[in-house]
């Protein structure tokens, strides 16, 4: 009982003080527990692995051990993040998944996601990495695991040895509503919209329309994407709950929609992470070359040979 209350603490307590948050019974238990360990397994993309190291950060910060995963051969990203946390003063350990390797003559296994349309092939790839998981996980013995949502099978891993699963969605709470909306009451309902129309949410807290062209193939008819996404409800409803890169004051209306409508366990980390002004301000100025040089290379590729530069600012 100690460890989940500490979890929990871990999570809600801004000012860092767990043991003014606990009953007195319960202080002398809590601090004379070991230390917490936790298992942070992201999808291996940038926008999977930068929130899910902020969220490792906001729990090292609190006195847990943090261990992140990753196949190997790792990608560079995952390393320069780590790095940034520990010139911080936030140490995280790296534990590498070796990923078994293909079949001869078939296509090697990819390990960092770099373009949606190869999703569904990564995802699959990501499998191999089971019985590596399961070796870790008996071997360490984290007290859980905070895994993403696109790795749905570590749910059955982490269950198998007892340890609580938690799934962590990257995108926030709005989009995740959205998705269950639209899975609720048009996928597989063999609708069909044309390229101009616009379709209309059901059932959130606020009007959204999208276009057709917004909408992922499998909203029309299922297929082996929607068979994927169902896997992924269904770890999420049998995890022990879920954290999300958001916080309440944004997205209020769609935390209690999660909660009270889909029926799911989760919590927000606050954004806690992204006080650090240095730090932040080098991730937008990386962020912005890397946006840039990719702008330029897709340009350049193009037969037209002129264009017009349009900026602008947002005033409040």
């Amino acid at each position: 009982m100690s460890r989940n209350y500490v979890i929990i603490a871990m999570l809600h307590n801004q000012s860092g003080d767990l043991q003014s948050l606990l009953p007195p019974l319960l202080v002398p238990i809590v601090l004379m527990a070991p230390r917490l360990h936790i298992f942070f397994f992201p999808l291996m993309a940038a926008g999977h692995i930068i929130p899910m190291v902020d969220i490792a950060r906001l729990f090292v910060g609190r006195g847990v051990k943090a261990t992140l995963l990753a196949p190997a051969p790792k990608p560079p990203l995952l390393d320069h993040c780590v790095e940034k946390a520990r010139d911080l003063g936030q140490h995280i350990d790296l534990l590498l998944l070796p990923l078994p390797p293909s079949p001869t003559g078939s296509p090697e296994r990819p390990t960092f996601l770099t373009s949606p349309a190869m999703s569904l092939e990564f995802f699959r790839a990501l499998e191999h990495l089971r019985e590596p998981l399961e070796r870790a996980l008996r071997e360490h013995r984290p007290n859980c695991i905070i895994s993403d949502m696109f790795l749905p099978w570590t749910a059955d891993a982490a269950r198998r040895l007892g340890i609580p699963r938690l799934v962590f969605h990257g995108m926030g709470f709005f989009p995740l509503c959205v998705l269950d909306s639209l899975d609720r009451h048009l996928t597989g309902s063999n609708t069909r919209f044309g390229d101009s129309d616009v379709v209309v949410v059901p059932g959130l807290p606020h009007p959204v329309s999208m276009k057709r062209s917004q909408l992922h193939d499998s909203v029309e008819t299922r297929n082996d994407f929607s068979a994927f996404m169902e896997r992924i409800t269904e770890s999420e409803i049998g995890s022990h709950g879920a954290v999300v890169n958001s916080f309440f004051e944004m997205e209020a209306d769609y935390v209690d929609h999660y909660r009270d409508v889909m029926g799911r366990r989760g919590t927000s980390d606050q954004c806690l992470c992204g006080t650090e002004t240095p730090t932040n301000s080098r991730r937008e100025e990386e962020h912005r070359t890397t946006t840039e040089a990719f702008s330029l290379g897709w340009i350049r590729s193009l037969p037209i040979r002129w264009f017009t530069s349009v900026s602008g600012a947002c005033a409040t």
